[in-house]
């Protein structure tokens, strides 16, 4: 994730204004509980020591366990978890397709069906 106090992102809102590109999606696909929240630092340096402590949380005051690097199905960081989940896949599709209709109108409409009729 990209701080909205970054040097970055404020770069990311003028491309925006711009129409350069469209849409930002910011939190919107973050899992309730997630300890990568807050990644992204202001600066750089801030960001890199986020990634290093959510990946040796037992180095950071800031994460807790389990690490980013941890990819067991069941004991794993919440990534991990989430990713094998049908709810997973239901909630990108409603906030990627349908709620902010990235893929256009077209697809908004497959994915509303793809809901509808139950494929999940």
């Amino acid at each position: 994730m990209i701080s909205p106090q970054s040097s970055l992102y404020k770069q990311l809102l003028t491309y925006q204004k711009e129409g350069t590109i469209g849409k930002i999606l910011h939190d919107e696909v973050q899992d309730e509980g997630d300890s990568s929240i807050g990644v992204g630092g202001i600066s750089r340096l801030e960001a890199y020591r986020n990634a290093f402590g959510l990946m040796f949380p037992f180095l950071s005051t800031k994460f807790k366990g389990p690490s980013f690097l941890n990819t067991n199905p069941v004991t794993g960081h919440i990534h991990r978890r989430r990713s094998q989940t049908v709810q997973k896949a239901i909630d990108y599709i409603n906030i990627i397709l349908i709620k902010n209709k990235l893929a256009g109108e077209h697809y908004k409409k497959k994915a509303l069906e793809v809901l509808k009729d139950g494929v999940l």
